[in-house]
């Protein structure tokens, strides 16, 4: 267990849950304490350093990688997901694109979390199955098929249909497939609704 001090203020402007949970009629309104037992407490470590910063980590590694794993990435944004903050599930998705584009490896093992932490039209869903629609090289993964969530092999096909191509396909490329991501990055994957900005 971690113990984080947060201004109240950060976290009811960032966030519908913890405005609602800090209100004073609450047990945690009146302790101005909240705790989150279920939560993985490096995923709030990067959210506490985002509220702070608008940046999810502190500097690049030595190497000059984004210092956070693609899964830590996705747990941020299901944390953002669930407690009603969009600005911070925006930030998790433009991380989680800077970071493919550095490695350009499909996020293979973060799939079953994403599919079971996630609801059906999640934008997190959207993006990684818009990537592996657009360029995942389906031939080498077939044998291991069985590893990935069945929704998600459902959301492949349907994405490829719409795109009017063959899975893995439809982007040739590192170059072409940042050259379209940037292009529709906030419009196709940013939450504005309830946006702060």
């Amino acid at each position: 267990m971690r113990t984080f001090h947060v201004f109240k203020g950060l976290l009811t402007h960032y966030s519908t849950y913890f405005k609602t949970a800090l209100q004073d009629r609450w047990t945690e309104g009146e302790t101005s304490i909240v705790k989150l037992p279920d939560d993985d407490s490096d995923v709030f470590s990067a959210v506490f350093h985002w509220l702070f910063t608008q940046k999810l980590y502190f500097e690049l590694a030595p190497d000059g990688s984004i210092p956070l794993s693609d899964r830590l990435i996705c747990g941020v944004y299901v944390f953002g997901d669930a407690r009603g903050m969009p600005d911070l599930c925006n930030a998790a998705i433009d991380l989680l694109f800077q970071k493919y584009v550095q490695i350009y490896m499909y996020p293979k093992s973060c799939l079953n979390y994403v599919w079971e932490h996630t609801m059906e039209g999640s934008v997190l869903r959207k993006f990684l199955t818009d990537f592996a629609a657009e360029n995942y090289s389906w031939t080498t993964s077939t044998r291991l098929i069985h590893e990935y969530p069945v929704e998600f092999l459902l959301d492949i096909i349907v994405t490829s249909r719409e795109q009017a191509g063959v899975p893995g396909s439809i982007c040739q490329g590192k170059t072409q497939w940042t050259t379209k991501k940037k292009a529709e990055l906030c419009a196709k994957y940013h939450d504005h609704t309830l946006s702060s900005a």
